[in-house]
């Protein structure tokens, strides 16, 4: 009876260190603004039928009228199987930022106005080694406090503001995919 209490005690912190499996579902994302929508859908008989090589396709829409009633643009997109992103509130840009740090793989995929501009690593934001948290499988990056990524204007352009878990705030071009601020 000990050992099954004892497991019971246990088993939320076995649930927290866990990782949530990818899900190579259909998804959207609204701006913050609410006026625009990105759909990520699976390309028919590719993506849902052979995930993770399936194809998918991004589609933004201008919201019209409580519908989505203006396709802005669309683009090829790259899918890790996590149902995540963000939108700018003129719909021109769009930001996938993994959860999930890789020194040598992509950690952010950027798209602007119907073309995939760029990736950016993870080395490329020189995080301390001792600052990263490791979970079962992965490794954490992005802070913990508050928002970790969204869209700020500067100018008339869109900056993805990236904050990491050693408490940097990151400002990258996401025309360019290029990391301007660190």
């Amino acid at each position: 009876m000990k050992k099954i209490l004892i497991l019971i005690a246990l088993l939320p912190v076995i649930m927290a260190k866990a990782d949530q499996p990818p899900c190579w579902c259909d998804f959207s994302v609204k701006s913050s603004n609410q006026q625009f929508v990105a759909h990520v859908k699976g390309v028919k008989n590719s993506a849902k039928l052979n995930p993770p090589y399936g194809q998918w396709e991004i589609f933004v829409y201008k919201k019209n009228a409580a519908k989505d009633s203006t396709l802005l643009w669309k683009s090829h997109y790259l899918y890790d199987g996590y149902t995540d992103g963000v939108l700018s509130d003129d719909g021109q840009y769009f930001a996938y930022v993994n959860f999930w740090y890789q020194n040598q793989a992509p950690v952010i995929q950027l798209y602007h106005n119907g073309k995939h501009t760029g990736s950016i690593a993870g080395t490329a934001f020189n995080i301390p080694a001792g600052k990263i948290t490791n979970t079962v499988s992965h490794k954490l990056w992005l802070t913990r406090e508050g928002q970790s990524y969204s869209f700020v204007k500067e100018n008339k352009d869109y900056l993805l503001q990236v904050t990491t878990i050693d408490g940097k705030a990151h400002l990258i071009d996401c025309a360019k995919a290029e990391l301007i601020k660190s």
